[in-house]
């Protein structure tokens, strides 16, 4: 005959964790984050050098350069330079020397136009010249021992669709009011090209 159920006994101390089990396998790949939102633009390019061309303007048959007087009236066209659409560095360098007909000091430059010349002189892009050439005896002339002087300078200019031609006219300022003559030996326009950023 069986007696009647005992009461539960006390719980057992906790036993000691098990070895770790194996990993398992890997889950499935999960579906692609949603785009982020846009970055700022980027700060602009450098501008770049599309190309570049130099002329010489000065030819045996250019005449000397009248000076004294009205520019509008004795200026000498000695050139012209055709560019086409776009942005442009242009540099003017020319070299002159006084002559036998150079009187009192003379200050040589350099206009470089994109229309007709007048009084205003709204159509000058820019000019050079600083300076007056040497002021020469009869002595250094005769010897051909005169000083050859340099001029440069140069402007960005921007120029419309369809390009435009550019006219370059020599002349000298003279302090004696006189009007005379100096020797123009060199003058080269160097055309560059921009690449300008967008």
């Amino acid at each position: 005959m069986t007696g009647p159920k005992g009461a539960t006994g006390p719980k057992g101390a906790t036993g000691a964790p098990g070895a770790p089990g194996a990993p398992g396998a890997p889950g499935a790949k999960g579906d692609p984050g949603a785009p982020g939102a846009t970055g700022d633009p980027g700060a602009p390019g450098p501008s770049g050098v599309v190309s570049t061309a130099a002329t010489q303007l000065v030819t045996a048959s250019t005449p000397a350069i009248e000076t004294g007087g009205s520019f509008t009236a004795r200026k000498t066209l000695v050139g012209t330079v055709t560019l086409g659409a776009g942005t442009w560095l242009v540099d003017a360098d020319f070299t002159a020397t006084p002559n036998a007909s150079t009187t009192g000091d003379v200050f040589p430059q350099l206009f470089v136009y994109n229309g007709p010349v007048n009084s205003g002189f709204t159509n000058d892009l820019f000019n050079v010249g600083a300076g007056a050439l040497e002021n020469p005896t009869p002595t250094i002339v005769s010897d051909g021992d005169t000083i050859n002087s340099y001029y440069s300078g140069e402007s960005e200019i921007t120029v419309p669709a369809g390009g435009e031609t550019l006219d370059v006219y020599a002349f000298g300022y003279d302090s004696d009011t006189g009007e005379g003559t100096y020797a123009l030996n060199s003058a080269v326009i160097t055309a560059t090209h921009l690449q300008t950023a967008s």
